[in-house]
């Protein structure tokens, strides 16, 4: 985890894979115990950012903003709200048409 100032961090979500640690992260604001998040990761690191999230005392994401619909950024986000429900989710106007929903199911 690394911190770019007051309450601003950066969540390394590493993968299984050589060369491939430090290349997917979860961007996360804080504000007392809740979040903002930008990009949640793979379905498979959804656990590792909540891990993260714990340690931080955050109990609540409040907002998730998907700077774009591909797996290694969005692709947790419907095992993430199963997990903790959240106020809102936003993604780019194409993804929003249906690409978007997509990643809600199995």
């Amino acid at each position: 985890m690394l911190e770019f100032g007051d309450n601003l961090y950066l969540l390394d979500l590493p993968q299984n894979v050589e060369g491939f640690r430090r290349f997917i992260g979860s961007w996360v604001l804080k504000e007392y115990d809740s979040a903002l998040l930008v990009d949640v990761g793979p379905a498979n690191t959804i656990r590792l950012l909540e891990k993260g999230l714990r340690k931080l005392g955050i109990n609540r994401v409040e907002y998730v903003l998907l700077t774009h619909i591909h797996l290694d950024h969005a692709g947790g986000i419907g095992h993430l709200i199963e997990l903790q429900p959240c106020e809102a989710v936003g993604c780019e106007q194409e993804g929003s048409r249906g690409t978007c929903t997509h990643l809600w199911r199995d």
